[in-house]
């Protein structure tokens, strides 16, 4: 019988039973108690020892797998996700370099009057031959470093925002490029080309129905400046925007986005004076101007973005 602190001798037979049922402590010692002789021992000890030999060992063995897997619900052994590659990046960054650093030495003489007419009425009346046309050249810094740099600060944007599962499900080439964070900064890159070309477009065909051909190459001609004042302003927090520590990756994308909002405006009020004391232009069209090629498509983004 088993008293309040000790266990009384157990009958021989459960060692000869399945371990699962007998105590590890009697299973595996037999021999230090007497079966037979009637003798008790201390519970304190049985605890302590049934426990000590039930100890779990944990053995460690190196994985028999060269990459990383998981297993789903029926058992089925699948390839883990890993992190995409963004080696990809830092060569963009490489490439755009070399071709701020092209510009600079090769093209100084017809960068800097772009430079000076976002300021300068007179430099503009001079690149624009009094509004008769537009500097071709400007498309070229805008190409290849302006509106890629915009790309990879939309494809921050989206990734701070977690934007990625609010655009999928709604086809399958999205769900495809949304994968690929390459595929996605093309994406957004072909989008930014298209948008900017529609927007001087639009521009154009108001110039063709208010006959105001004059104006309108005024007006490209300082949006055009203005973006490749842009393409050196935020080329260096876009890099760090990516490459610096997490929490100051943050800080460097405000200061980016700051800058765009920025120039966007001081765009607006250039655009806004040069036509309206230059060319005395009707308030009324500006407004219908502003609306439909300005406001709206910011709408519309945020939109399609956010909610």
């Amino acid at each position: 019988m088993a008293t309040k602190d000790t266990i009384h001798t157990i009958d021989i037979t459960l060692t000869n039973q399945d371990s699962l049922f007998v105590p590890q402590y009697i299973y595996k010692n037999p021999l230090t108690i007497n079966l037979t002789g009637g003798e008790n021992i201390s519970f304190r000890n049985y605890l302590f020892a049934t426990i000590k030999e039930s100890e779990f060992k944990q053995q460690i063995s190196p994985t028999l797998f060269k990459e990383k897997t998981s297993y789903s619900k029926d058992l089925q052994m699948q390839q883990h996700s890993v992190s995409q590659s963004t080696d990809w990046i830092f060569v963009a960054f490489v490439v755009i370099t070399f071709l701020i650093a092209l510009l600079v030495r090769f093209a100084k003489n017809s960068l800097l009057p772009l430079l000076q007419g976002c300021f300068s009425s007179n430099q503009i009346g001079i690149s624009t031959k009094n509004g008769t046309t537009i500097q071709p050249i400007s498309f070229i810094p805008i190409l290849i470093i302006f509106l890629p740099l915009v790309s990879f600060l939309i494809l921050c944007t989206i990734n701070y925002f977690s934007i990625i599962p609010n655009l999928r499900g709604h086809s399958l080439w999205i769900d495809e490029i949304t994968k690929n964070s390459f595929l996605l900064w093309i994406a957004i890159y072909v989008c930014c080309i298209v948008v900017y070309h529609i927007k001087i477009l639009f521009i154009k065909f108001f110039s063709w129905v208010f006959a105001a051909k004059r104006i309108s190459n005024y007006y490209v001609q300082i949006l055009l400046n203005f973006s490749v004042l842009g393409s050196f302003l935020i080329f260096i927090p876009t890099i760090f925007s990516i490459y610096a520590p997490s929490f100051y990756q943050d800080i460097f994308l405000i200061i980016s986005s700051l800058l765009l909002v920025l120039l966007y405006v001081t765009r607006l009020l250039r655009c806004f004076f040069a036509i309206i004391h230059t060319f005395k232009f009707s308030h009324i069209y500006l407004f219908f101007y502003l609306c439909t090629l300005e406001f709206l498509p910011l709408v519309v983004i945020t939109k399609v973005l956010f909610f």
